[in-house]
């Protein structure tokens, strides 16, 4: 609980101007994020009774936080800003989104648990689809980083290849889309090309590379 954690990202950020904060629709107490956050270099964590949120099964639905984020990101809103979002509706077991979101065309599979699944990710991807317009118009300059962190049940197995692990999205304003099929790229990552795309010269130690690099970030497809 005293790890002042020096090496992270959102410290760092911060120390150069950035308004830094995290959003996440369970308590923040879960995991002691609460308080670790805010050692991170966040100002500030709003958690699902920060928003004023209504719990819907699990915590908030990945939609009220979104619809929080966007008007947080209202005309006049503090630039430039990292906001790490953090998202619930697709996690295990799968249930929550069933009380808000159905997708149809996944009912009657015979097996309730893909079913759910693939139906919470259905939703997922329609919220960030939300998202991610609205940054872009709203905030045409901004980079999106969206990336799974953690495949740990059976389920996946059962759908997925997961030697080949979770796909890293990186979206910006740039034109070209590069694209890396064959390798791993990794949270890790993030970190380096983040100080690289705003320019930040910073001491910082890490095991990512930056994927702003053409040599690094692949191939134009």
């Amino acid at each position: 609980k005293s790890y002042d954690f020096p090496n992270a990202l959102p410290k760092v950020l911060a120390r150069a101007g950035y308004t830094a904060e995290a959003f996440h629709n369970n308590l923040g107490s879960f995991y002691g994020r609460d308080s670790s956050f805010v050692r991170m270099g966040f100002q500030k964590f709003n958690d699902v009774i920060a928003m004023g949120l209504p719990s819907q099964g699990w915590g908030a639905s990945d939609g009220y936080v979104v619809a929080y984020v966007k008007r947080r990101l209202a005309p006049g809103a503090p630039e430039p800003f990292f906001y790490y979002i953090i998202t619930m509706s697709s996690h295990y077991p799968f249930k929550s989104a069933r009380g808000y979101y159905r997708n149809p065309h996944y009912d009657g599979m015979g097996d309730v648990l893909v079913e759910d699944y693939l139906n919470a990710m259905s939703y997922v991807d329609e919220v960030l689809k939300d998202l991610v317009l609205f940054v872009r118009e709203r905030v045409p300059n901004t980079f999106i980083f969206i990336y799974g962190d953690h495949i740990a049940h059976s389920l996946y197995g059962r759908l997925f290849d997961v030697d080949k692990g979770v796909p890293l999205f990186v979206i910006g304003p740039v034109e070209e889309i590069s694209r890396r099929p064959g390798e791993c790229f990794s949270l890790l990552d993030v970190h380096p090309t983040i100080l690289a795309v705003t320019g930040i010269s910073a001491r910082t130690r890490t095991r990512g590379r930056d994927l702003s690099r053409p040599a690094d970030f692949g191939q134009k497809s």
